[in-house]
């Protein structure tokens, strides 16, 4: 049974369908969730001063590509715990990422348990 918690989300994947699963998944144990349907809505939210626990980024989205989302919000607040998920090989822009910063990575599709037990493990991170 995972845990119950009140850590602040923000979901950021231009496919509908994954908004919609990680909502089923993670609503009922108590995460506050904000969705973003892509790059540019998800920089404006959080510029905007919305603090979230942990940012949840696709990669391959239209607009602003994740790995770029993740540069700006990387240059406002390198504290920020961020999960990338791509369901690609991770490429050698993601490799600089990974090598550069504390982000972590998990894989698409999410199952139940992947999609939990990645937040827990990075919200337990210093």
């Amino acid at each position: 049974v995972a845990q119950k918690n009140n850590a602040s989300i923000l979901f950021v994947d231009d496919e509908e369908m994954n908004r919609t699963i990680a909502d089923d998944i993670l609503t009922p144990l108590g995460y506050k969730l904000t969705f973003c349907s892509n790059g540019e809505d998800a920089l404006k939210v959080y510029k905007n001063g919305s603090i979230f626990d942990l940012i949840l980024l696709d990669i391959v989205m239209p607009k602003l590509s994740g790995d770029k989302v993740f540069w700006e919000i990387y240059k406002m607040n390198k504290k920020q715990k961020i999960i990338i998920m791509s369901g690609l090989r991770i490429s050698n822009e993601l490799n600089k990422i990974f090598e550069e910063t504390k982000a972590s990575f998990m894989s698409k599709p999410f199952t139940f348990h992947s999609l939990t037990s990645a937040i827990q493990e990075k919200l337990k991170e210093d």
